[in-house]
């Protein structure tokens, strides 16, 4: 909704063409729901929550210790393309940052839950990529 408020308001479409602006766009917006979306549907409700369940260390999350938040980050990236909108990237930005630090305070109740199994995860896998 924010970004249709001042849609065109960054720019980008004069530098990257509409069809630029849009095939990127769209893209990052999908590839970053799908992904998101695959993070926590591979958690489950339970795992969602913080419920009881075992550590996720398979799928997604073989390859990223944080791809839901990743996937946020990428989806977020394409809706400011699509909607060219400072509105959009100043909302972007600061759930951006909340993106970012969540990871940490969730690293700490992940080492306390899991122990040394989270240590050697958390060694080998990267947090992003």
């Amino acid at each position: 909704v924010v970004g249709g408020l001042d849609a065109g308001s960054l720019g980008l479409r004069r530098w990257m063409g509409e069809a630029g602006t849009l095939i990127l766009g769209s893209t990052l917006l999908m590839g970053g729901t799908t992904l998101a979306s695959y993070a926590m549907g591979f958690l489950g409700l339970r795992g969602a929550l913080g419920l009881e369940s075992d550590l996720a260390t398979d799928g997604p999350f073989a390859v990223s210790r944080n791809p839901g938040y990743l996937g946020d980050l990428i989806l977020m990236a394409g809706y400011i393309l699509l909607s060219d909108s400072r509105l959009a990237g100043i909302v972007a930005a600061a759930a951006a940052i909340w993106f970012l630090l969540a990871p940490l305070a969730e690293e700490l109740w992940l080492d306390d839950r899991y122990g040394e199994a989270y240590r050697r995860y958390k060694q080998a896998h990267p947090r992003w990529l």
